[in-house]
């Protein structure tokens, strides 16, 4: 019996009641009506009463809710949220990003695990197209960085010359000009002078008269504080800098110093090309290391100071001709055309590059969701087919219509992505033409470009509140800067001789781990209430269920009872 003869009879059945129960009056004087007479028993009449007794169990019941259903309710919202999803899978992925990069496996597609997985899980033919992401810093970095090694190539420092792979002449990296000038400087006619590494041996002007009086490894010699050769291999890897610029740069002021023989090129004790980092072991170990890293002998008190004065004087000019270099690289940004076009020419085959893999994915997207309803569904009863050919014909049809449906709204996307992806690698390839602390500004300049080119699909999604737009900024914002991190941690995996790939896997994991972990800690903080807002959107919701469930035992029971 369905709902409408249920109705039906019930209805009937109320006429019947109606008709039955139609009061008469009640004669009086006759003798059968006696019991009629005297008081009215009203505690009688009170207990017939029903609609009292219900308006007292309504009244009376306990509505009051104890704390563990509601500790136990709270820890159901927890509950949703899979470890998996938050901690394992970031980080499984980043181990296959990590590989990817460091195997140059789509990186200049900006294809990595993260992204292909994410935007085939979330794809859907009913949901509308998503604007492409934009490429995280740290594939541009990577990708930079083989522009940097393709230019660094065109040369290579040989003894003191820039020599060319292009059979090029040979460019003298040492300003024979500039270093006559500050030998005469040094000495101010005088026959001899103090060292400019200090120490209390004098340096004579002529070598002829330091072999005279029998101290001919005292003869002077320019040296370049900060070697040519380190200047060399550092800056000729620099885009915006012309190798005139550089050799400029090694031979600045500051960084020629009047020296002795000994000091420079003197046997054990000369300072020949060694680095900065490797004076500072000798002086923290108090002896000489040869080229293999084996020590020759323990350092004098006075080579001891002189040691320490070469460390702080390569400090001071490493300082200078960052800031000369800095100055060089904007100069040549503003007015050099070649530099112009160079760096142009980098960002728009990166940005092409990146514009073909927004390409492969949109294809690989509506592959992924066939083959996983066929292993999900089945290939038949996924389409409801009756046969697997006209099965595979309906889904090979269903991605036809869906490409060709999106491919015009896919090429203005794909235009709007190329310019935003262009501008971002040109800053990418602007941020490693400087050097020093100026580097690091420029760098959070270029991620705070890149944030506000990303915020205007969140700005101008009518669909969610302030709160949540600025919960998502703010993680965009935390996102962006762990470039930071993914390059300090590779920088420094350099510097204890983990090379590629290892240097890259192991980068994009921890790089990976520590985005996780802010994440965490931000939802943790929720600085824009969205958990309490939507603990309470919850609440609501289960209580509206809980009312309607409540409603229909209700009926339910006084149907029962009709």
């Amino acid at each position: 019996m369905n709902d409408l003869h249920k109705l039906k009879a019930r209805r009937a059945k109320l006429r019947q009641l109606e008709k039955s129960s139609h009061i008469r009056p009640v004669p009086n004087n006759v003798d059968t009506n006696r019991h009629l007479e005297g008081n009215v028993n009203q505690g009688t009449l009170d207990f017939s009463d029903m609609s009292q007794e219900y308006s007292k169990r309504i009244q009376n019941a306990d509505v009051s809710v104890s704390r563990e259903k509601v500790q136990a309710l709270f820890k159901s919202f927890d509950d949703n949220i899979d470890s998996l999803d938050h901690i394992l899978e970031p980080v499984f992925l980043s181990l296959l990003d990590g590989t990817m990069r460091a195997f140059k496996i789509g990186t200049k597609q900006g294809i990595t695990a993260t992204r292909l997985y994410s935007e085939c899980k979330s794809f859907s033919y009913d949901k509308s197209k998503d604007h492409a992401p934009m490429l995280d810093s740290y594939t541009e970095y990577l990708n930079e960085q083989e522009f940097i090694k393709k230019h660094d190539s065109r040369a290579e420092y040989n003894k003191g010359k820039l020599v060319y792979h292009d059979d090029s002449s040979a460019m003298n990296m040492r300003d024979g000009s500039k270093m006559s000038k500050t030998h005469k400087n040094h000495f101010n006619g005088e026959k001899t002078a103090t060292d400019g590494y200090g120490g209390n041996k004098e340096i004579y002007e002529s070598g002829t008269h330091a072999k005279g009086v029998d101290k001919h490894n005292q003869r002077t010699e320019l040296d370049h504080a900060v070697p040519c050769k380190i200047i060399c291999n550092n800056l000729k890897k620099n885009k915006a800098l012309t190798d005139s610029d550089i050799k400029d740069i090694i031979n600045s002021e500051e960084n020629l110093v009047a020296t002795s023989f000994e000091n420079n090129r003197g046997k054990e004790i000369g300072k020949f090309d060694k680095s900065q980092s490797d004076l500072q072991k000798e002086i923290n170990n108090n002896c000489i290391f040869n080229k293999n890293g084996e020590k020759i002998r323990d350092l004098t008190d006075e080579e001891l100071v002189v040691r320490k004065n070469m460390v702080e004087k390569m400090g001071q000019a490493q300082k200078d001709m960052d800031k000369k270099t800095n100055q060089k690289v904007i100069n040549n940004l503003k007015s050099n055309k070649d530099v112009q076009a160079r760096m142009a020419k980098d960002a728009g085959g990166a940005a092409a590059n990146q514009s073909l893999g927004d390409i492969i994915i949109f294809m690989i997207k509506p592959l992924y969701y066939e083959l996983k309803d066929c292993l999900v569904q089945g290939i038949e009863r996924g389409v409801n087919a009756k046969s697997f050919k006209s099965a595979l014909s309906i889904r090979m049809n269903r991605m036809k219509t869906h490409i060709f449906a999106q491919a015009g709204t896919s090429l203005k996307d794909g235009m709007f992505s190329f310019i935003k992806n262009f501008i971002s690698m040109l800053l990418e390839g602007i941020v490693n033409c400087f050097v020093g602390v100026f580097k690091n500004i420029v760098r959070m300049i270029k991620e705070g470009i890149k944030i506000l080119m990303q915020i205007g699909p969140v700005l101008m999604d009518n669909n969610k509140t302030m709160e949540e737009k600025g919960d998502a900024l703010l993680k965009l914002a935390a996102s962006s800067l762990t470039i930071f991190a993914s390059i300090g941690i590779e920088t420094w995996l350099n510097s204890i001789n983990i090379g590629e790939p290892w240097s890259i896997i192991i980068s994009s994991v921890l790089t990976a781990v520590l985005t996780t972990l802010t994440m965490y800690l931000l939802d943790k903080m929720d600085l824009f209430g969205l958990k309490k807002e939507a603990r309470l959107n919850r609440i609501d919701e289960i209580l509206s269920l809980k009312a309607d469930e409540s409603k229909d035992e209700m009926f339910a029971m006084v149907n029962g009872l009709a």
